[in-house]
């Protein structure tokens, strides 16, 4: 039975798992920790080794942030701190080399735009307007219309999809709406800078500061997603990533204002799940 591992490639972890020829994920999502700042040896060993340990692999997807050249599968990423040693080289060809293969076939997506193909299939709503953000250390975010993602040739949509580097507040959309904006805010309400996850957990232990701090950040993600809303005019909002454990905190006044012009709020966990289904979507897409 032909195999297909998808892998969700990030800045401090990698997911990855499993799929079989109909695109059921038989195995367990793995996590490890990113090679991100190791030489291009390390780096490609790693995938490589992940590969070579299961039989009769056909295909690879894999989910990169950008900037990336989706298309030949190069990695554009250079001053960032992360996956400088592979800058500039084909990912797929590098990882086929040291498997001394070249018969496995690659698709390369960004990340948010294969957690939004993903869920957009798995849930059969395919037919809607949907904008995707997931908040975590940054804030990625995808628009999908007429069963595919789309991008600036849609009204209200910038380039790629992207709103992390929109002028916001002064600063950009990633300044406010990601763990740095959270820390921000702590600083306002103690006076100290505080993690989301001791931030989460003191919500958990109803303290009324954390909370308020929590509403505060959900009107603020409102306000950055206000203009593309009413610009892209969605059917749905998708929100996951890291911060969406928190959801309870900071959706409900989202949701009320969203629900008042029409719009579903959906909300997801399983960020990793709906990125690997999405890969394997492409895959087909692309190799039939």
């Amino acid at each position: 039975m032909e195999r297909y591992i998808m892998f969700d490639v990030g800045g401090t972890g990698i997911k990855y798992g499993t799929l079989d020829e109909k695109g059921v994920l038989i195995s367990p999502i793995s996590d490890l920790p990113s090679p991100s700042k190791k030489g291009k040896e390390e780096v490609f060993s790693l995938f490589a080794h992940i590969i070579e340990k299961e039989e009769n692999v056909k295909g690879i997807g894999m989910a990169w942030p950008g900037p990336f050249d989706y298309e030949k599968g190069i990695s554009l990423m250079d001053g960032l701190g992360k996956y400088q040693s592979i800058y500039g080289l084909n990912v797929g060809e590098s990882i086929n080399k040291r498997l001394k293969r070249d018969d496995i076939k690659y698709v390369f997506l960004h990340d948010v735009a294969a957690f939004l193909d993903g869920y957009a299939r798995d849930n059969n709503i395919e037919n809607e307007r949907i904008i995707a953000l997931l908040i975590g250390t940054g804030a990625g975010s995808s628009f999908y219309a007429d069963g595919k993602i789309v991008g600036k040739e849609y009204k209200g949509i910038p380039d790629n999809g992207w709103i992390y580097n929109i002028p916001f507040r002064e600063e950009t959309i990633e300044d406010w709406v990601s763990s740095k904006g959270l820390k921000r805010l702590s600083e306002k309400y103690f006076n100290m800078s505080i993690d989301g996850k001791t931030l989460f957990d003191m919500a958990e232990n109803k303290d009324e500061i954390s909370i308020n701090l929590w509403l505060e950040f959900g009107e603020i993600v409102e306000e950055a997603l206000l203009p593309f809303i009413l610009a892209f005019k969605p059917d749905r909002v998708v929100f996951g990533g890291k911060i969406s454990k928190a959801w309870k905190y900071f959706f409900p006044n989202i949701k009320e204002e969203f629900e008042k012009i029409g719009i579903e709020l959906s909300v997801t966990e399983e960020t990793s799940r709906y990125v690997l289904s999405g890969l394997y979507k492409k895959f087909g897409e692309v190799y039939g």
